[in-house]
C-alpha cells in the first residue's frame, strides 16, 4: 500500500478528490454541480492528484471543462493556467484528427470504398456533443474484409506508412485470424490510424454479423458533413465489449457509455438485450451498465 492509503486522513482526501472527478465527469445539472463542487472544495482537495488521475483516466478535458464552466474560481491560479494551456493543445490535436478524418473519408469516397470511423471524434460528438471532450490518440477506421487490400494500397499511396506488416493477411483467413487491424502513421509522424476489418474481439468477426452492422449504420453530422456511424445499439454493445476487454481500467470508457445513454431520449432496451444475448455477450453489457450506474 502507498503511504497515502495508509494514512486515514490522506485516504479521506483521496476519496474527496475522486468524488470531484466523478462528479465532473458525469452529466450533471450545472447549478447542482456548482453546489457539489463548492462543497468538495471546502473539504480540501489535492489539485495535483486530481490533475494526474484525470489524465491517467483520459477524462481530463471532461473534468476541467465542467470545472471551468461551473466553478472557474475554485482552481488555483497556477493550476488554472496549466489547465487552460493543456486544454488549448488538446483541442488543437482533436481538431487535427477531425481534419484527417474528413480527408480520409474523401479519399475513400473517391475510390468507392465504404469506410466507417468509430470511437475518436465521432463518439465524442455523438455522446458528448463536442469533438473536443474525449481524449484519443488515433483514428479507428473500419472497412469490409473484401475492401481491405484496396484500402491498404490507398492509404500507402496517400503517404501513410504501415507500422505493422501488411503481407500476412494475404496468406491467412481474415475471418479466423486473431489480427483485427493494421496501424499506419501519416507522413509527418503525428497521426496514428488503425485500419480495422472487424471490431475488437470475436463477437463481430463473422461475415454475417459484419454485413448486418453495415446495413444498420446511422449518419452523424459533424461541421455540416454527414458521416456514417455505428448504430446506437451496435455502438453501445461495442463500447461494453471494448471496456470489458480492457478490464474497464479507465474511467473514460465508463463515461463513454454513460454519456452515450444520456444522448438518447428513447432507448429500445428489449432489442439491445436481445442483440447482446444473440452475440453471447449479455453479461458483458450488463456489467457495463452496472458500472455506469
Amino acid at each position: 500500500m502507498t503511504q497515502r492509503a495508509q494514512d486515514p486522513f490522506r485516504m479521506r482526501q483521496f476519496e474527496t478528490d475522486i468524488e470531484l472527478i466523478l462528479a465532473c465527469a458525469a452529466k450533471n445539472d450545472p447549478p447542482e454541480l456548482a453546489v457539489r463542487v463548492d462543497s468538495l472544495v471546502s473539504a480540501g482537495l489535492d489539485w495535483d492528484y486530481i490533475f494526474k488521475i484525470s489524465y491517467r483516466n483520459a477524462v481530463f478535458p471532461l473534468v476541467y471543462a465542467s470545472l471551468l464552466k461551473v466553478a472557474p474560481s475554485c482552481l488555483p491560479i497556477d493550476i488554472r493556467a496549466d489547465v487552460l494551456d493543456r486544454l488549448k493543445r488538446h483541442t488543437a490535436t482533436n481538431m487535427l484528427f477531425v481534419g484527417h478524418l474528413f480527408r480520409i473519408k474523401s479519399l475513400f469516397d473517391s475510390k468507392n470504398i465504404p469506410v466507417l470511423s468509430f470511437k475518436g471524434p465521432l463518439l465524442s460528438v455523438q455522446a458528448y456533443g463536442d469533438p473536443t471532450l474525449r481524449m484519443f490518440g488515433d483514428l479507428d477506421l473500419l472497412v469490409q474484409p473484401k475492401h481491405l487490400d484496396d484500402a491498404i494500397s490507398l492509404l500507402e499511396e496517400a503517404g501513410y506508412q504501415p507500422l505493422t506488416t501488411v503481407s500476412w493477411f494475404k496468406r491467412s483467413s481474415l475471418v479466423i485470424s486473431r489480427q483485427k487491424d493494421v496501424r499506419f502513421v501519416d507522413r509527418d509522424g503525428q497521426t496514428i490510424l488503425e485500419l480495422h476489418w472487424k471490431l475488437s474481439g470475436s463477437h463481430f468477426g463473422l461475415p454475417k454479423e459484419m454485413n448486418q452492422l453495415w446495413e444498420r449504420l446511422e449518419l452523424l453530422d459533424i461541421a455540416g458533413t454527414k458521416l456514417p456511424n455505428l448504430s446506437f445499439n451496435d455502438l453501445l454493445i461495442y463500447l461494453c465489449l471494448h471496456g470489458s476487454r480492457h478490464s474497464w481500467e479507465r474511467l473514460s470508457w465508463i463515461c463513454d457509455v454513460h454519456h452515450l445513454l444520456l444522448s438518447r431520449e428513447k432507448i429500445d432496451w428489449a432489442s439491445i438485450f436481445a442483440e447482446s444475448k444473440g452475440l453471447g455477450c449479455e453479461n458483458v453489457v450488463a456489467l457495463g451498465l452496472r458500472l455506469v450506474n
